[in-house]
């Protein structure tokens, strides 16, 4: 989940207008949080916050939610993929603020050609998109043609981006980068592309290892446990 920084519930409200709760009942790595806007599926950092200091003290994933309120499983938050830095394990109270999708208003789309990116993109004019060259970018870098959920992960914590839109041919699918939970889908009449020479659309033309169809192997993606 999101690892790669720790700011205040004020700075994630103001910069993403994320969704927030607070936690009414903890027990271990479950929590119970007040919400009236949760889903199933959303990733969800909790705001450890004691004598005035405020830090991120756990990552969850939402188990379910009905409305008024919502089940997280936590785990405990870590800054880095390093072994050598410590990692907060801090206990969750009641009271502590739980903000869901914190980075939700930050986006990549993933699309099979620049048609389906400029469609995907304008059906969700609120959310800002960070260009997916950076992606094909960040995977050439890193040895990678073909993109995985762990790829994903890494971008988005790198680039500080909540939300994935993969723009397949019935709709486009609003995708949780932490959990890659599907929140939301969007219909879409595009022509099916059964065979997609590049793993999405990208100007660069360095991410080439064809993928075969572009629906289903982002699907396979999509169909894995959060």
């Amino acid at each position: 989940m999101i690892r790669t920084i720790l700011l205040t519930a004020f700075v994630f409200s103001a910069m993403f207008g994320a969704t927030e709760g607070a936690v009414i009942e903890s027990d271990g790595a479950v929590i119970t949080a007040a919400a009236s806007n949760a889903k199933a599926g959303m990733s969800a950092i909790v705001i450890y916050s004691r004598g005035g200091v405020e830090a991120i003290g756990a990552k969850c994933a939402t188990i379910d939610a009905d409305g008024k309120a919502a089940r997280l499983k936590c785990e405990p938050f870590t800054l880095y993929d390093q072994d050598s830095v410590p990692t907060l394990t801090l206990t969750i109270k009641k009271g502590d603020k739980v903000i869901f999708s914190p980075l939700s208003r930050s986006a990549i789309a993933i699309a099979p050609n620049a048609d389906r990116l400029i469609r995907a993109q304008s059906k969700r004019p609120n959310l800002r998109y960070v260009h997916p060259d950076l992606f094909a970018h960040e995977l050439v870098k890193n040895g990678e043609t073909r993109p995985s959920v762990k790829d994903f992960r890494a971008f988005c914590d790198r680039y500080l981006v909540g939300a994935i839109v993969f723009a397949f041919s019935d709709g486009d699918y609003l995708t949780d980068c932490q959990t890659f939970a599907t929140l939301e889908i969007s219909p879409d009449s595009a022509a099916a592309n059964a065979r997609q020479a590049f793993p999405f659309f990208n100007r660069l033309g360095i991410a080439s290892e064809a993928i075969g169809d572009f629906d289903a192997y982002y699907k396979r993606l999509l169909s894995k446990e959060f």
